[in-house]
């Protein structure tokens, strides 16, 4: 029987105070930098990129999208301005 050395399970008192076994997270699920335990108890550093706030516009002529980076955001603002408006008023 192979030894894990790792603690994925806190047992006191013959109680489970903390199970780790059905965890999901993954490095790429948290903060890039923050740390983590993984469900068999081994600990690892996120690597999910933090856009912070993204903002962008778009003219709805030439630029019709925003890409919007993978990674965690903490929100922001895609805005259209008033090109189009101004084109279709030329018509």
């Amino acid at each position: 029987m192979a030894v894990n050395p790792y603690a994925n399970k806190v047992v006191y008192n013959n109680i489970t105070l903390i199970d780790l076994t059905s965890d999901t997270v993954t490095a790429s699920n948290v903060l890039y930098g923050a740390s983590l335990h993984l469900a068999d108890g081994s600990s690892t550093t996120g690597t999910m990129t933090n856009n912070g706030t993204l903002t962008g516009t778009i003219d709805g002529l030439t630029i019709t999208s925003y890409n919007i980076p993978s990674g965690y955001t903490s929100g922001g603002t895609v805005s259209l301005t008033n090109d189009i408006e101004n084109a279709l008023a030329l018509v």
